[in-house]
């Protein structure tokens, strides 16, 4: 069964623990996910990570799978009733029910008054853009240069995608 939960502050007291944003960022590294999600930042790491959601920068979205936390989303320029997407499928999830659980992600994000996602998916993940295609995005298009990755100094193109409500 798939379940979605999101991070969310009810009086000023958040749902999850700050140990709770840690360990999803920690299961990332330990899974070599974070080389891929945050290959475009420097300057990411757990303090960061916990910060994005505690500020509210940023809004975490969780599927779960029989209650083990399978994939995230956390949402970033949210203006309007648009967002911006950053996704994360754990390796619980791969090959499995990845599609159904990105698909229930989004519905909770529709869901919480959001009528269009975006996301920018570098050239060179295909898997990715498969994934999201599955998931329901459309590709717009490349824009070029999109990424810019600072520690190899080279810039890398990226495939702008939206999904919008009731797609």
């Amino acid at each position: 069964m798939i379940s979605t939960m999101r991070y969310e502050k009810n009086d000023g007291i958040p749902n999850f623990g700050n140990s709770f944003l840690v360990n999803l960022f920690d299961r990332m590294v330990d899974e070599g996910i974070d080389k891929i999600v945050f290959r475009d930042r420097l300057d990411m790491s757990a303090d960061r990570w916990v910060w994005l959601f505690v500020s509210g920068y940023a809004r975490l979205f969780l599927a779960c799978h029989h209650s083990r936390v399978d994939a995230i989303a956390w949402l970033t320029k949210i203006e309007h009733k648009s967002c911006h997407i950053h996704f994360c499928i754990y390796d619980s999830a791969r090959g499995k029910n990845s599609f159904e659980l990105g698909k229930a992600v989004c519905r909770d994000i529709f869901n919480s008054g959001i009528n269009c996602i975006t996301a920018f998916v570098p050239v060179d993940n295909e898997k990715m853009l498969h994934y999201s295609e599955k998931v329901g995005f459309k590709n717009i298009g490349i824009f070029p240069d999109y990424y810019y990755i600072a520690k190899q100094k080279i810039t890398i193109d990226a495939h702008a995608i939206y999904l919008p409500k009731g797609v």
